[in-house]
């Protein structure tokens, strides 16, 4: 009744076709609207777009900045620094809805990723630095923005494939460095092997008895022993007892 609405479309294609024709006025001129064989061309948002628009809410912001001063506060009062990585995380993925722009959130969780990782690889711990490195560094190179420039120095097929490969080595690099740190962390976590020399036998290589010492070899191995019962050399002997750095032995009984 307003004549505020000029038309009423059910969707965009309707839409376009509705509005073939017609002619509206633009600064003053009169332009005449030709959408006839116009196609519809749906974008979806990346992971990159999904991530980013995600951070830039200022109420997730606000909550991981928090956070992540808490849980480096925490880290320096109980003397837990290898949690001081998760607390940078957070901090730095806080920044993004403050006001700092993607290119900066990225460099920064590309830079401080490379430290962690090299710290991690040069002092091992118990993993969660190298694993924040990692993930830091997969959110930097995720977020960080590629511009495709106008005018090409190099071809864009060797421009692609350069990123391509610097992808792939980026993922090898990782895959390999958590291989290593889960073989690492196995390696912690598997019980210790204590070799014990009672029971093993050997060969007097000098004549044993009361008061008399002498050497024996046991498992490759010389060792200085002595026993309570007469032994020649060359006779097959047990460890008995291990007291100090000399065995006690006796010989082997023959059945």
């Amino acid at each position: 009744r307003s004549n505020v609405i000029d038309l009423v479309a059910e969707n965009v294609g309707d839409l376009l076709m509705k509005i073939d024709g017609m002619e509206v006025k633009v600064a003053g001129e009169v332009v005449k609207i030709n959408t006839k064989g116009f196609t519809i061309e749906k974008y979806e948002w990346s992971i990159s777009d999904i991530l980013s628009n995600a951070l830039a809410d200022p109420l997730l912001a606000n909550l991981l900045f928090m956070l992540g001063f808490y849980i480096l506060l925490l880290s320096l009062i109980t003397g837990h620094y290898p949690i001081v990585a998760v607390g940078l995380l957070l901090l730095i993925l806080g920044l993004m809805g403050l006001g700092f722009s993607i290119n900066t959130i990225s460099t920064l969780l590309i830079i401080v990723g490379v430290v962690l990782v090299v710290i991690e690889m040069i002092t091992p711990g118990f993993g969660i630095i190298g694993t924040t490195g990692i993930i830091m560094l997969a959110l930097g190179f995720l977020l960080l923005p590629i511009y495709l420039p106008q005018t090409w120095f190099i071809g864009p097929e060797f421009f692609f494939r350069f990123i391509v490969a610097g992808i792939l080595i980026i993922v090898a690099g990782s895959a390999f460095f958590a291989f290593a740190l889960y073989k690492v962390i196995k390696a912690k976590k598997a019980k210790p092997v204590i070799w014990s020399i009672i029971g093993a036998k050997g060969k007097s290589l000098d004549d044993l008895g009361p008061g008399k010492e002498g050497f024996v070899m046991v498992e490759g191995e010389y060792w200085m022993a002595f026993s309570d019962e007469e032994i020649k050399a060359g006779e097959e002997i047990v460890v008995v007892e291990k007291v100090g750095p000399k065995l006690k032995v006796k010989k082997v009984s023959r059945k």
